[in-house]
């Protein structure tokens, strides 16, 4: 009898104890799940303007959440005033609208916005790949002074080894860039260069070398 009422007491006092331990961890957890609660409310952002500049707007919301930021002053100098119009939006989402159309962008850790200069993109002439200026054909004619063609011109393009000569038509097609420019020339007629500045079709009329004509004259009365 004596044994059963102790198990008894025993039992009663470890249900206690368990209910104790129970109410305790619901309570922490409660406490817990509030705070939890309470910094991702803080975490929220509001804000709105017109035309703000980016420090102002890093200014309130380091106000709003606590969170710093690092950046170089020679490249904030570059940044473009933004328009907003957030509300309860997170950290992430106002600072991908700041900096979306900035030469910068972010990352963070811990508590600290660090600003990153963007990568420069490469469009200088040298970089850009050589597919992109394709060359094509480019076709003409040749003709003298008075409009008749020329044929055994020599066609060539100026820094290259490229070349061809006008047909009894005075007609000519060679392959080549909208940037190139091309030589023509033939005993007897002053030499030409003509830019092509992107143009398929070419009329070139040549005149007579005077020089080369009176040189003629001399040596065929010598």
């Amino acid at each position: 009898m004596q044994a059963m009422q102790f198990f008894c007491l025993c039992k009663f006092k470890l249900t206690r104890q368990t209910f104790l331990v129970m109410k305790l961890t619901i309570f922490m957890l409660t406490a817990l799940f509030i705070q939890v609660y309470a910094i991702g409310n803080a975490q929220s952002i509001s804000i709105s303007g017109k035309n703000m500049p980016v420090k102002k707007v890093f200014s309130e919301i380091k106000n709003q959440t606590g969170y710093v930021f690092f950046y170089d002053a020679n490249l904030i100098r570059k940044a473009i005033p933004v328009t907003l119009r957030l509300a309860n939006a997170s950290l992430s989402e106002v600072m991908n609208d700041v900096c979306k159309d900035q030469p910068f962008t972010w990352v963070i850790a811990k508590r600290t916005v660090t600003l990153i200069e963007k990568p420069m993109l490469q469009t200088t002439k040298e970089m850009i790949p050589a597919t992109v200026i394709a060359a094509y054909k480019v076709q003409g004619i040749v003709t003298d002074e008075k409009g008749v063609p020329l044929e055994g011109v020599s066609v060539m393009i100026i820094g290259s080894k490229k070349g061809t000569t006008t047909n009894e038509k005075g007609e000519f097609v060679i392959e080549a860039n909208p940037d190139d420019v091309l030589s023509f020339s033939i005993v007897g007629y002053t030499s030409e260069q003509v830019e092509i500045k992107g143009r398929t079709t070419i009329t070139i009329r040549m005149v007579v070398d005077l020089r080369k004509e009176d040189e003629a004259v001399i040596i065929s009365t010598g």
